[in-house]
């Protein structure tokens, strides 16, 4: 996957033909379905921050919707320099700042293992409002001055390829192997798991009487997790 700059992408008008574009400009392996609000709220995000100075050179280097193969984890938007790592998430509307904070914490989890400076940031397309998360203060109010000055900062260097800096191997631990970081709770279940956990707990909180439960899946893809 190639990064792309934001401000090209996002002057893709018509959302039928976003995500052709998009898997072009990124070689993207198969083509995402683009949701109208999620692009709306993309480009008020580039909008925003040109009103506040940015120009489009400042856009390159972003891969758009990341995901880390096996995982299914997700980024909105990531930029890696040679000593840093830039973490935007974009939300349409308001959301609760609990939520916020789970998924910045779930983000910096993915990301630390890297070695590299990092921030996070969450932007609200509706409200302008910016959130950033900070390791020793937790998830505090920031600004769009701020997000524009960190990417100003980095808008020079970026990475071509930053897969080989995921593997599933670094996330997926097992409490039978590593039991030390199970218990301490180094581990955040996927998207595909929590749904799995929740289906199972609303069926159980149904019925008094026994179930059984089939949980199928490739080698390493966390069941033994799940399970415990």
């Amino acid at each position: 996957m190639r990064p792309v700059n934001l401000y090209f992408l996002t002057r893709i008008k018509d959302i039928d033909s976003f995500s052709s574009y998009e898997q072009f400009y990124t070689n993207r392996p198969e083509a995402v379905r683009a949701r109208a609000h999620d692009l709306l709220a993309l480009r008020a995000f580039v909008s925003t921050l040109m009103k506040q100075g940015l120009e489009i050179a400042d856009f390159d280097g972003f891969f758009n919707g990341y995901e880390i193969a096996q995982i299914g984890k997700e980024f909105d938007l990531l930029k890696f320099t040679s000593d840093c790592i830039l973490n935007i998430e974009i939300k349409s509307q308001a959301v609760d700042t609990n939520k916020i904070e789970k998924q910045l914490r779930r983000n910096e989890y993915y990301l630390k293992h890297i070695n590299r400076d990092l921030f996070l940031y969450t932007f609200i397309s509706d409200t302008k409002q910016v959130y950033q998360w900070d390791r020793n203060l937790g998830l505090v109010t920031s600004s769009i001055s701020n997000l524009c000055a960190k990417i100003k900062e980095l808008s020079l260097t970026y990475h071509e390829d930053i897969s080989c800096f995921f593997r599933a191997s670094d996330y997926l631990i097992s409490p039978l192997t590593t039991p030390a970081r199970f218990l301490n709770r180094e581990y955040f279940l996927t998207n595909h798991q929590e749904k799995i956990k929740a289906e199972i707990q609303v069926i159980l909180n149904k019925t008094q009487t026994k179930s059984y439960f089939c949980i199928r899946g490739s080698a390493g893809t966390g069941k033994t997790l799940l399970l415990y």
